[in-house]
């Protein structure tokens, strides 16, 4: 899966380390939500470049969940069976 912003440089990829056990069947007219759970842990940052402050954010290194819901159905991905790449 990979989930693109309309800036082509930035993007979010995600990959599977391991083959669900139950396929996710998504039908042309599925009702589709989906969850992501990321470790913020150190992505917000302090500098004072010339003096003036600035606060700058660098994206989660980790995944801890992707849960999605099709046509009612819930899948839980954990960050064992998942690669998140931005």
């Amino acid at each position: 899966m990979d989930i693109h912003p309309n800036d082509g440089d930035n993007y979010i990829e995600i990959y599977c380390k391991n083959n669900l056990t139950t396929p996710i069947v998504i039908n042309e007219n599925s009702q589709i939500s989906m969850f992501f759970d990321f470790n913020t842990q150190n992505t917000v940052h302090y500098a004072s470049p010339g003096g003036n402050d600035a606060i700058f954010f660098t994206p989660p290194q980790e995944g801890t969940k992707f849960q999605i819901t099709v046509d009612g159905v819930t899948t839980t991905i954990t960050n064992s069976d998942m690669r998140i790449d931005f």
